[in-house]
């Protein structure tokens, strides 16, 4: 009974002793045997009734204590049976918070591994396009007679085209793809906020539905809910609710980013697959258009040296007959000085002897035919030398358009020089469309 002890009035109904008590200023003659025997019985009969006071009393002690202790376990029970659930939806919430922020964190570490893609793309796109540029300006240098618009040109005007496409693609996916880490980077740190927040909260609420407190029969147990002990069902399912439509909310937010994201990456690898096969494309046709000018400028310069090669035996064969022809008019105009001077001679004659004989008919024939022989040398050499100065002119044209042909050669062999040194550092080298 030392627990009963501490119940209030449980003390002072305790069962008195059965010894008699006399009054002290009672003489003891004054009291007789009968006096004495009716006062102990009425002593004892209040004994009695004092014993069955304190039997009632110890009994309704006891069923107030029995009371109390019944209602503190079963609001005990209750209230560790609510820390349970929190607990439970905490530890809930905690893992789906978590679940969440590894979900942003792998949807913003593809996010920045994508937008790594497109910034080594862009970075790889700079030089060719500086290279496009450079060949388009050697090419510029050509002959006047070579600028033509040619497959080559053509190809490199597609492959620079090509490549400022997709270098404004690459910026537009560029631009987006740091709008979505943005918002990666405030989902993520608004849910590690609410998630330290669900945690701190799940401490709290382990740490009180493991505690073991033993209340005593005059203490209430207190919740968080409801300061003065009673548990509020009402608010704490409120806020239960709150908590988790909150939660929902984040989740769905992040859910949302993450799917976003995905759509980003997925479209950015679209992207960096079109503009690598458009370039690649592209800088392949430079490639083969370069090679067939080429081809086609060395088979024209084998022509156009076949051609002159000719043109100089033709050249030196007119050279040989104009020399001829020349040989031959001067030996004509000295037969014709020795004809004349012959016929000179003979006017010296005496008039007696002056007669048509046939040395003077002779002499005459020879002259009509030495002169008539010099007319047809002159129209002869006249011409040959015009035919050799077509030739020449086509010689010399066939010169320059030689020389310009080799400077062509000259300029496209370098572009395909330059391109093959760059080819190590394409950025679509050893992707897999290659």
């Amino acid at each position: 009974f030392s627990f009963f002890s501490s119940v209030p009035g449980a003390q002072s109904a305790a069962m008195p002793t059965m010894s008699p008590v006399v009054p002290a200023n009672t003489p003891p003659r004054a009291q007789g045997t009968k006096g004495w025997h009716l006062s102990a019985v009425a002593k004892v009969k209040d004994a009695k009734s004092a014993a069955i006071a304190a039997t009632k009393s110890f009994e309704a002690a006891r069923g107030a204590v029995q009371a109390t202790m019944s209602l503190n376990s079963s609001q005990a029970n209750a209230l560790r049976d609510k820390f349970h659930r929190k607990v439970k939806a905490s530890a809930e919430l905690v893992t789906l918070i978590s679940g969440s922020v590894k979900a942003v964190n792998a949807a913003s570490d593809a996010v920045l591994k994508s937008a790594t893609e497109l910034q080594a793309l862009k970075n790889g796109l700079r030089p060719l396009v500086a290279l496009n540029k450079q060949n388009s300006q050697r090419r510029a240098q050509k002959p006047p007679s070579e600028l033509l618009e040619d497959p080559s040109h053509v190809a490199l005007r597609e492959e620079l085209e090509h490549l400022e496409q997709g270098t404004v693609w690459i910026n537009e996916r560029v631009s987006l793809s740091n709008k979505i880490k943005a918002k990666l980077r405030e989902a993520r740190a608004n849910l590690e906020s609410e998630l330290d927040s669900k945690a701190g909260g799940d401490l709290v609420d382990r740490w009180a539905w493991d505690s073991k407190r033993v209340y005593r029969s005059d203490e209430r147990p207190h919740s968080r809910d409801d300061p003065d002990g009673r548990p509020s069902t009402k608010i704490g399912r409120h806020h239960e609710k709150k908590r988790k439509d909150e939660t929902g909310r984040s989740v769905r937010m992040a859910e949302s980013l993450c799917a976003e994201a995905a759509q980003l990456v997925h479209h950015n690898n679209h992207v960096v697959h079109q503009v690598k096969e458009n370039c690649r494309a592209a800088h392949t046709k430079v490639d083969g258009a370069l090679q067939k000018s080429c081809r086609d400028i060395l088979a024209v310069q084998h022509k156009v040296e076949t051609a002159l090669s000719s043109i100089e035996s033709q050249v030196t064969k007119m050279k040989a007959g104009l020399h001829e022809t020349e040989v031959s008019m001067k030996e004509a105009q000295r037969r014709e000085v020795v004809n004349e001077r012959r016929r000179e001679i003979r006017r010296k004659r005496p008039q007696t002897e002056m007669i048509p004989d046939e040395v003077a008919a002779a002499l005459e024939a020879e002259s009509l035919q030495v002169r008539g022989c010099l007319e047809e040398l002159k129209f002869s050499e006249n011409k040959q030398r015009k035919a050799l100065d077509r030739l020449m002119n086509q010689r010399q044209a066939l010169v320059n358009d030689l020389q310009a042909k080799s400077i062509s050669l000259q300029v496209d062999q370098t572009c395909l020089r330059l391109m093959k040194g760059q080819a190590g550092g394409l950025p679509w080298r050893g992707s897999a469309s290659k």
